[in-house]
């Protein structure tokens, strides 16, 4: 079962998974009140995050094994809006087709501490916010 799955469950908030993920500037953070946002990419925004709710928001940082994510990432190399591809290409300035198995997983490897490290140093100043390790959630 995913988290967005689970949180349908939840009565008194509305719950989606990257509802706003073609919108630009203020509208892609303008979720509605009483909302759970499930979005990977969220931390791609998190000045805009921080503009909007500050401390106002009850912020939750989803976590899974890190080398299981990698390696999930890993299996997306081909897809048109893998967002590892674009992390090696614009980020990186790496050449897909120059990369040896290795490297790209060491990218994958590098990508998820990366975002995980920015999404702790953005949560640092928040009151409200907890960490939920994926695998020790029992059904």
């Amino acid at each position: 079962m995913t988290f967005a799955k689970a949180c349908e469950a939840i009565t008194n908030y509305t719950s989606a998974h990257e509802s706003r993920i073609k919108l630009l500037g203020e509208e892609r953070v303008a979720y509605p009140l009483q909302h759970i946002e499930i979005d990977n990419r969220l931390i791609w925004f998190a000045g805009a995050l921080d503009k909007k709710y500050g401390t106002n928001a009850f912020y939750v940082h989803l976590q899974r094994d890190a080398n299981a994510v990698a390696h999930s990432f890993n299996k997306r190399w081909n897809n048109n809006f893998s967002i590892i591809k674009a992390y090696a290409e614009t980020m990186l300035f790496q050449r897909l087709e120059e990369l040896m198995p290795q490297d790209r997983l060491a990218i994958c490897r590098d990508y998820v501490d990366t975002v995980n490290a920015n999404i702790t140093s953005f949560l640092s100043n928040k009151p409200q916010k907890m960490t939920i390790h994926l695998e020790q959630i029992e059904a």
